[in-house]
């Protein structure tokens, strides 16, 4: 497997705008108030490379995670420093809602939050690349990027990293999403993404 060429990362990139599109409708609906999501870059990591993103222990991170399989198998993380979660809940929620009711509702909120934004980008993977995917119940973690998608022994793991900007209310929260794969289902999606390209081309 060679690195995303720039084809190859707008490529993907336009496919996870659509899902954070849906989502960000989705999410709108729910707060009765305009959230605007983008996802302005992809990266490929893999090997050293994406072992050192994961063994960054010192990034205390807030993630929404879940499993997937079908088309492509792996975990997907939805991942915010841990210091903004809270700000992140606030966005969603009513702003007069007192700081022991955020706190009370933080989980409850996240999950959401990551469960909407992770399944809109896997079924629009999955709507692009023309197969099925199915997610397993997100889970919230508080904890490093290495404990939140651990690696599986004698594997090479392989991460895909956007960045997502989220805007509501004025006030702007980026976080990312990560999806973990091993060297087949990487290569597989870097098929797949060929295909698609040469699909619209």
């Amino acid at each position: 497997m060679v690195e995303l060429s720039e084809l190859e990362k707008d490529a993907i990139t336009e496919i996870m705008n659509v899902g954070v599109g849906r989502a960000a409708a989705s999410m709108s609906l729910m707060v009765k108030e305009e959230i605007q999501l983008s996802v302005p870059s992809a990266e490929l990591l893999y090997g050293a490379a994406a072992r050192a993103r994961l063994a960054r222990s010192s990034d205390r991170m807030v993630a929404v995670r879940e499993e997937f399989k079908g088309l492509l198998c792996g975990s997907a993380a939805l991942l915010f420093p841990q210091e903004k979660s809270l700000d992140l809940v606030r966005m969603v929620l009513d702003e007069n809602l007192t700081a022991e009711e955020v706190t009370e509702l933080e989980q409850e909120a996240l999950v959401e939050i990551g469960n909407i934004i992770l399944n809109g980008c896997l079924s629009s993977v999955a709507d692009a690349l023309v197969g099925e995917i199915e997610t397993s119940i997100p889970v919230l973690m508080h904890a490093d990027l290495s404990t939140i998608l651990p690696q599986s022994e004698g594997i090479e793991p392989v991460l895909l990293v956007l960045t997502i900007d989220f805007t509501i209310r004025s006030r702007d929260i980026q976080g990312h999403i990560v999806f973990l794969m091993d060297m087949q289902a990487a290569s597989t999606f870097q098929q797949l993404i060929n295909n698609y390209i040469a699909s619209v081309i």
